[in-house]
């Protein structure tokens, strides 16, 4: 083993409070050199490399950004979805009700059923 892989492997050794075996970090930190193939690509969001580009060179990304990036193994990738608020799900409940004729008694246990909570109410 090469003193790179002995580095590498100690530094994520004491990173990981020595949870993982030194020797096993070590081998399979040699098996990814050896397989350049199955190495995970570095991967960036559209807003990150838009704000990368716009800082370094003035402009947002264009096609020929990205596939310069892709030609060094960075991956970019679709911004994920943001998770929705509280706010957002009780707006959507909002919305389903309002197509709906119920009575005030269905539509309190229709909510009741989704999770909604009265304030000052049971639970």
């Amino acid at each position: 083993m090469t003193s790179k892989y002995i580095d590498l492997a100690e530094r994520i050794w004491r990173t990981d409070n020595g949870r993982t075996s030194y020797a096993s970090v070590g081998m399979v930190l040699e098996w990814l050199d050896d397989h350049p193939d199955q190495v995970p690509v570095r991967t960036i969001t559209e807003s990150e490399l838009e704000d990368a580009t716009r800082e370094v060179w003035g402009y947002c990304a264009r096609e020929s950004d990205i596939r310069f990036l892709a030609y060094f193994g960075i991956l970019v990738v679709l911004d994920p979805e943001p998770e929705p608020t509280n706010a957002d799900i009780l707006a959507d409940f909002v919305r389903q009700l309002s197509r709906t004729v119920m009575s005030a008694e269905e539509c309190g246990k229709w909510l009741d059923e989704r999770g909604v909570k009265a304030t000052g109410g049971d639970e």
